[in-house]
């Protein structure tokens, strides 16, 4: 497994050991950015089940599971789990649902709704930047983090180790 992007250790006290998982979606009016959490101690075990239901309907582990491939015929035609049929894709659904339940996996999703900002918003050094969908995927990070903290999912004390969806995307966000 790859070394988390960022580790948290300037707590004075650790609680407990998680690891967070970020993803962000797109559709045209909103922006969907989710973290998981997952103990860490758990990772290990969690991440074999869920490659033992990937195998049971056909998929590699180095296979992309995004839903809007998933649940879209024509999209899914095009992806490694094109052998799915439409109940198929939501039987695979439902079992890593369950998993996910059974075990002691919490998640923050945040919605943006991209029309709610402006064009353009100032950059703290008296010039603008354009708000982006890769802005948006930020303030959907920082509001999906906010909730892990305000729900007490984790707290200041916990040590997380952090892994995001890898983003290409140059943009600036107030001037940086």
């Amino acid at each position: 497994m790859n070394e988390p992007i960022l580790t948290i250790t300037d707590c004075q006290s650790i609680s407990r050991r998680v690891t967070l998982y970020g993803d962000e979606s797109s559709a045209r009016e909103l922006i969907t950015y989710c973290l998981l959490v997952v103990p860490t101690e758990e990772n290990s075990n969690i991440e074999q089940r869920f490659l033992h239901i990937y195998r049971k309907y056909g998929g590699s582990p180095k296979a992309r599971l995004h839903c809007r491939e998933m649940f879209s015929m024509q999209a899914r035609l095009k992806t490694e789990w094109s052998h799915l049929n439409e109940r198929g894709s939501w039987l695979f659904a439902r079992e890593l649902a369950i998993l996910i339940r059974l075990t002691r996996i919490k998640a923050s999703v945040c919605v943006v709704h991209k029309d709610t900002y402006p064009k353009e918003m100032p950059d703290g050094k008296g010039k603008s930047f354009e708000v982006k969908a890769e802005t948006c995927y930020a303030f959907g990070f920082y509001a999906a983090a906010q909730g892990l903290v305000a729900n007490k999912i984790i707290d200041k004390q916990d040590k997380c180790g952090l892994f995001v969806d890898e983003q290409n995307t140059r943009f600036n966000l107030f001037g940086l």
